[in-house]
């Protein structure tokens, strides 16, 4: 008997494994085949967003395309556009600029987000992704206290949405070896 796995479980298991990029036969996803690319994102145009986690987005742009970045401080916003155009070696002209991501959380065509906001944002940025129907990527640590973390239990739970937080720099060799 043939099962059939969706796009998002596919890639959820892909990114928590650490094995993204894979190369997979679009006769495993049938009508959800890798080129109905997942709409991301990205909310925090700071120091990890720029240097980091655009990175990631570019470097897997055959799973997942960056159609939105968020920030309230309009000069890192326009920054991030130059940085995306850099990152992916192309004009970004598709690429919406918001700085209000309940404005984010709110659209329809976003798949995912990823959260690289301050820390005291995640747990909140986390659980309304979750509710609004968002997969979601958060920059370490997911949260600050112990409530904050089970109420991103819940939500994720509740949601069965995509959840992941980022622990780069802890698994990889990057000199420590």
């Amino acid at each position: 008997m043939k099962s059939k796995i969706s796009r998002r479980g596919f890639l959820g298991g892909v990114i928590a494994a650490g094995a993204a990029p894979a190369i997979v036969p679009a006769s495993v996803f049938g009508e959800t085949a890798p080129s109905n690319k997942l709409q991301i994102a990205l909310i925090g145009c700071g120091r990890i967003g720029t240097s980091m986690d655009i990175g990631g987005l570019a470097a897997n742009q055959d799973l997942a395309m960056l159609t939105t970045v968020c920030d309230c401080d309009s000069v890192r916003l326009a920054n991030m556009k130059n940085v995306a155009e850099q990152r992916y070696q192309r004009k970004m002209d598709h690429l919406k600029l918001e700085m209000d991501y309940r404005k984010v959380l709110d659209d329809p065509g976003i798949d995912g987000v990823m959260i690289c906001t301050q820390d005291h944002w995640h747990a909140r940025m986390v659980v309304e992704a979750c509710l609004k129907g968002k997969d979601v990527y958060v920059q370490k640590p997911m949260a600050l206290s112990v409530e904050e973390s089970e109420a991103i239990v819940e939500a994720v739970r509740r949601t069965m949405r995509v959840f992941l937080i980022g622990t780069q720099q802890r698994s990889d060799h990057g000199g420590c070896i």
